[in-house]
Formats: structure tokens, sequence, C-alpha cells
């Protein structure tokens, strides 16, 4: 019997046993702390918690993480890295647990570990600008775990009242904006955050051809002191700091939706704007604000490749400057 390590960035992560018969037993850790049985039986079929697996089936899925998808020991950010996929890695999906899924990346029926399941696509989905992707369960389930406030953005049905790209690609970019600033945590602002019937609809209101809002306002809560950030001049919208010293923060999560958005849809770029570089008026400044409404209405004053104008960082001490890249 030879006992073999299969390493990933000088990290061993999972050790595993072979012999003529090709039956052995191997750990992962699961939800709080219980392992994972991963058995190896037969003509290479691999079972996960009783459920058999075919060895050499086609990927299921394909990692849609530009700067890298982290592969981890267990589901959720707690547990240690592995090892990170490219953009595009085809993987085979075995097993959900929450908004973790444990995936085999070799095609060979083995576990390699958990990955977050925003950052993953159907291959038979890989048609990424489908208008439909924002009414998955995954991206529905993760804005209600992110809606205290009850913004409007499906309705009873489960369908999308919000663009669905908009949707998408801010739940992606939450992801990749919170795992690089652990400290914080995006939400939905709200009532009004979604979809809106009255009051001030150009932008949340049925839009023509669609019918479905165009914008999502979002707040940053600072797990620290679990206070809002502040991210508007209006009285009522005074939190934690004020709008200048935030609006960096605010940027960079603007930034991280683009990215997200520009990697799944043509011209996304285009199409959003952050209420940040808006020029004036009562909404100047509304760094909660992301829309999809850029090729009908510019925003006026900072834009995506320059970020804020030298008269906003003057006007509102914008201590820095996060220009998209």
């Amino acid at each position: 019997m030879v006992r073999r390590s299969h390493t990933r960035d000088n990290d061993t992560t999972l050790e595993r046993r072979s012999d003529a018969s090709r039956s052995a037993t191997d750990q992962l850790h699961g939800d709080e702390g219980e392992p994972v049985q991963l058995n190896e039986e037969g003509d290479g079929d691999i079972r996960v918690d009783g459920n058999f697996y075919p060895a050499h089936k086609e990927a299921s899925h394909i990692s849609n993480a530009r700067q890298g998808l982290n592969v981890r020991s267990g589901p959720g950010i707690d547990f240690p890295i592995i090892r990170s996929l490219p953009l595009g890695a085809p993987v085979n999906l075995l097993k959900r647990e929450g908004r973790w899924g444990l995936i085999d990346e070799r095609g060979d029926g083995a576990a390699d570990g958990f990955v977050h399941l925003a950052f993953l696509n159907e291959r038979a989905s890989a048609d990424f600008s489908s208008f439909a992707l924002g009414a998955t369960a995954e991206v529905r389930g993760f804005w209600a775990q992110r809606n205290p406030r009850l913004a409007k953005l499906y309705d009873r049905a489960g369908s999308a009242l919000v663009d669905p790209r908009l949707l998408q690609a801010s739940a992606l970019g939450t992801s990749e904006f919170e795992s690089q600033n652990q400290n914080y945590r995006i939400e939905m602002y709200g009532p009004g955050g979604g979809f809106r019937s009255s009051g001030s609809t150009a932008n949340h209101g049925a839009q023509p051809g669609t019918g479905l809002g165009a914008a999502m306002d979002f707040v940053v809560i600072d797990r620290r002191t679990m206070h809002m950030l502040t991210n508007h001049p209006g009285r009522e919208h005074q939190h934690q700091g004020t709008v200048g010293e935030n609006a960096p923060i605010y940027q960079n999560y603007f930034n991280e939706v683009v990215r997200a958005g520009s990697r799944l849809f043509q011209h996304f770029d285009g199409m959003a704007r952050f209420g940040g570089y808006f020029a004036n008026g009562e909404n100047a400044m509304d760094t909660m604000h992301i829309d999809l409404r850029g090729l009908v209405a510019p925003m006026g004053g900072g834009d995506l490749l320059h970020g804020f104008t030298n008269e906003q960082m003057r006007r509102w001490n914008i201590p820095n400057n996060h220009p998209y890249r």
C-alpha cells in the first residue's frame, strides 16, 4: 500500500491511500469541524457522505473569478486557503454546503476543497450575458441574507425586479470586496434601495424595454462597530465617519462590482454609474448608489477611469482617489 499526499502551494491538504483494490478513506473538514468522509471504491467512483460520483465526468462548472478563486479546506472563510484557481478553470461540483461547494478540480472524482458558489457558473450556462442569471437561486439567496432593510429586489415568485446583470455583478463584487476587506460587510440599503414604484424612480423605477429597476443602493457595515459608514451628505444618512472620509471605501466597492460585471457582460463598464461621481444636486456624493444607466445618462462629475474630480476631492475632503484599473 502506497501513501501519497496532494499538495497545493506548499500546503498538504488531503491525504489518500491507494492499492490494487483502489479502496481508500480521506477526510476534509466540513461544517462545525465535522470531517467529511471521502471513500474511493470500485471502478474509480467517489463517495461523499454516502453519495457516489463518477470519477472522470466532464466538468460541470467553471470559475468566474478574474483574480483567482480561493479553494479552502472547509466551507467558510475561516478555513485555510489551499490554492487559487484561475479564471475559467473547469471543476466538478460534488456537494453543496450552504453557499459553499465541495469541488473536484482534476476530473478524477477526488475532492480538492471548497469554493464559494458565487464564483462558479454552470458550464451549460457559460453564456454570461444571459439575462436570466440574476434570477438564479444562488444570487437570490445571497441577497436575501444581506437585505435586512427589505429593499425590493425580487417579487414573491422569485423573479427579479432589478436588472439581473446588476444583481449578479454586485453579488460577485461583494464577495471579492469582502475577501480583501474583512472588517467590512456589504448590505442592501432600504427599503428604497432596490426597485421603486414611487418617489425618485428615474434610476430605481421601471426602465423602458425591461420594466425593471436599473439601480441598487448599498451600505458598508464596519464589523468592528456594527455601524453603517456614512454614504450621503444628507442629515439622515450621517452614521460613522463623513461622506468624504468613506468615499474611497465605497469607490473601491464600485470598482469590484464593475470588475465582476465586466467579466460577465459586454459593455458593463460603460453602463455602470457610481453615485459618488454625480456632479451636483441633492444626489451629489450619493456613494451608496450604483446603476446601469451610463449609456443614456452620464454621471456629470467624476468617471470610472479618473475617479473623483479635484473639485470633489476638495469640497468633501476625500483623502484619496482610487480610479478603476
